[in-house]
């Protein structure tokens, strides 16, 4: 089996078409841990448990606090358990990531001695830490070398040094267990270098200095809008396609705006498909239902209708 890795592939992928065929597959951070997870034959974990993890993780840290009150922690504990206990978590899968044991000596730190001790108790105390990425990472590192994972080779979309450490780590024991681990080459598709298209590859791939002037052409191969709205970019794109039915570009949406989206609409073009998703949309929800509760006397119908529907 082939796979391509990339930081940025955890959702949809849009693969060249001479590799689309079986065997091949475009996987991210977490896409890469449930292919490895599933071809070394251990146990599939539930990856949507961080609300979980957080309240187990804040109960070890309210059982530490009780018996140490000179906790480093104690004081935005108080204020807030849960936002306290969500970023020591984090903190602490930085830890496991980075290949701590939570073995301390002399020269220990005492935040690290006492998150530690913290590490220590879930594991021999009453309490539990349910798997996360960065202990199932940890566990994928471990049989890396024992079991067979049948993979043939490794095409990284970023230079080897450009990654995380832990993925540093993973695709040098994948080398040593004869897994063909590729670095990024050019390109396909890449536009002939005398091009003005070519040149500004270049300066991406190469990572030129800006000190480095490379005169263009205006050949037409490379097209650059700046516009004081993101509305009125949108709105050219969407004029632009429509005019040109040759003109089919391929649009990545990084922050997912649905700006060029509903440009699209208004020129009588179909919509791209993208999600309605917003960090916000959980807030919005909530304020619509204050109102209905905080309104006297109750109204129950309005109340069911706004619950029921949102």
């Amino acid at each position: 089996m082939t796979i391509y890795f990339g930081l940025s592939f955890e959702e949809q992928v849009y693969p060249p078409v001479w590799n689309t065929g079986s065997g091949v597959s475009f996987v991210g951070p977490q896409g890469l841990l449930r292919l490895l997870e599933s071809r070394l034959g251990l146990t599939m974990r539930d990856s949507d448990n961080e609300h979980l993890r957080i309240e187990q993780y804040r109960q070890a840290l309210l059982h530490y606090a009780e018996d140490h009150a000179e906790a480093f922690y104690i004081s935005a504990f108080e204020a807030d358990e849960l936002a306290t206990a969500e970023d020591l978590l984090s903190r602490r899968d930085e830890l496991v990531l980075s290949g701590w044991d939570f073995v301390i000596n002399d020269t220990t730190p005492p935040r690290l001695r006492q998150m530690a001790a913290i590490e220590q108790f879930l594991h021999t105390g009453n309490l539990s830490l349910s798997a996360g990425y960065a202990d199932r990472f940890t566990t994928v590192l471990e049989y890396i070398n024992r079991r067979h994972c049948n993979l043939s080779a490794v095409y990284l979309c970023e230079m080897p040094a450009q990654l995380p450490a832990h993925f540093q780590r993973l695709f040098e024991e994948l080398a040593k267990s004869g897994v063909t681990i590729n670095k990024p080459a050019g390109a396909d598709g890449q536009a002939p270098a005398h091009t003005d298209l070519g040149v500004f590859q270049r300066r991406l791939v190469e990572q030129l200095p800006s000190t480095v002037r490379v005169p263009l052409k205006a050949d037409g191969s490379l097209l650059i809008l700046r516009g004081q709205r993101e509305s009125d970019l949108a709105a050219y794109v969407a004029q632009l396609m429509r005019r040109n039915e040759s003109f089919r570009p391929l649009c990545l949406i990084a922050d997912k705006r649905r700006s060029l989206d509903d440009a699209l609409i208004q020129e009588g073009l179909p919509s791209m498909g993208l999600l309605a998703t917003s960090l916000s949309r959980p807030t919005l929800q909530v304020l619509k239902l204050v109102p209905a509760f905080l309104w006297q006397p109750v109204d129950p119908i309005r109340s069911w209708n706004l619950c029921r529907y949102r």
